[in-house]
This record gives structure tokens, sequence and C-alpha cells, in this order.
């Protein structure tokens, strides 16, 4: 399968609350939205083979930088993840006006340590199964993003915060119990979560569907974004 036709992509920046922007990228203009949430170490980039698959399916597709991450404010705290979601959600809503659900569609964080290049360079390493997915040029635009002034401190606070994360989903649980919405669990086939995935997204989720991508490790988005883009607009049903 060929590369997509590239939708225009339109860059902008929402002021969330005092001292907090959120960078983020805008394509396609369907009647359905779609939130491409990325990981560490990573930035909106990562979803720069799913944007245009969506986009030319006929959804509207917003891509942020997480509090911390890219071009997004990098502040000394609000790294829980309760105060990332509530980041996103004064974006979609009180910023960009929207009136209607989403599909929210999120890539893991995974573990980190050790200096910027050394450090990035085996995490991509470590949990690929394609190495051709993300090129020189594509570790060298993490790393620029990375490397930035205040980057990796931001990016330590995501994991300062893992203490109180699962107190907060504990929380929600009890007081609201399981969202009651269609899951999607994408995951690579060779990735180390493949086996134990559904077990662990039923334990927050009523009913998880799982789609294996074969030929990815952890990159899903970058080492099979055909397998991937199609499975989301599947299970979302494909709008034109």
């Amino acid at each position: 399968m060929g590369k997509p036709d590239s939708p225009s992509l339109q860059h902008a920046t929402a002021d969330i609350e005092p001292g907090v922007s959120i960078h983020y990228v805008v394509a396609g203009s369907g009647p359905r939205t779609v939130v491409l949430l990325h990981g560490f170490p990573q930035t909106w980039r990562a979803w720069r083979h799913i944007i245009p698959r969506l986009a030319n399916a006929g959804f509207r597709v917003i891509a942020p930088d997480y509090r911390g991450a890219g071009n997004s404010s990098k502040p000394l705290s609000g790294y829980d993840k309760r105060t990332m979601a509530t980041d996103i959600y004064r974006l979609l809503y009180e910023h960009l006006k929207l009136s209607c659900p989403v599909a929210m569609v999120g890539h893991d964080i995974g573990l980190m340590s050790g200096r910027e290049r050394e450090y990035l360079q085996w995490f991509f390493n470590f949990r690929i199964s394609n190495p051709a997915a993300i090129t020189e040029a594509d570790f060298r635009d993490y790393l620029t993003a990375y490397t930035a002034p205040g980057a990796m401190r931001a990016a330590f606070e995501l994991y300062r915060s893992f203490d109180q994360d699962p107190k907060d989903n504990r929380d929600l649980l009890a007081n609201k119990g399981k969202p009651r919405i269609p899951v999607l669990v994408a995951v690579g086939a060779t990735s180390p979560t493949a086996s134990p995935v559904r077990g662990m997204m039923e334990e927050v989720s009523t009913d998880p569907r799982v789609l294996p991508l074969p030929g990815a490790g952890h990159w899903i988005a970058e080492e099979n974004p055909e397998g991937f883009a199609a499975g989301l607009i599947d299970f979302m049903g494909p709008h034109r």
C-alpha cells in the first residue's frame, strides 16, 4: 500500500491555564473527531503516518503535544494523569468548543532513565520490531524535542506521578465504575504486552477489543501504520 495523500496540517496553541499552553496539530474536516495522544519519548509527530489516513477517511484529526512535550509548556508541576487529562478536555471543549464526543487514541508511556541521546536511542531500539520504521531524521526530531530546556525534567515528572495515578484510577472506578464505552486495544504482535493486554484492560473496561498488529513492537503507529489506521477506521466506522 502506498503512502496516502498528505492533508494540510494546521499548527496552533491553546492557553489552558495561566502559564500552560498546549501545542496541537489539526487535519481534516469530517463530522467526527479523533484525538491522537502520543507517548514518551515522542511528540505529535508519532502520528505522522496515521493522520493522513484518518483525515482521508473523513475524520477531523487533532494531535496535541501533551504537557511537558514538544512545543507545549513545560511547567514544574501538573504531571499526574488526571491533570493532564484535564488539559486535553480544556483544549477540546473550552478552547476548540467541540460539542460532540470524540474518539480518543493514546499510545503508552514507557520507562525512562539516563542521558538523552544514548537513552533515547536505546529506548527506541530495544522496543522496536521494524528498525526501518523510525529513520535517523525521525530520531533527530524526537531528540531535538527532548533536549530542549526543561524537556527531560518534564518527562521525569510523568514518572514521579506514578504513585498518584493508580490511586486516582481506583477512586474513579470506585465512584463511577468501568467506563461503558467501546474500547479498541491495538498492540504490536512482538510486544511483551501482547499476551497480558486483554486482562490488563479488562480491569478498567467492560469489553475491550484487542487488535494485534503483525510486524510491530511498541511503536505501532510507526511500525505498522497501514494496519493500525485500518483497524481504527474499521472500529470507528468510515466517514466520508
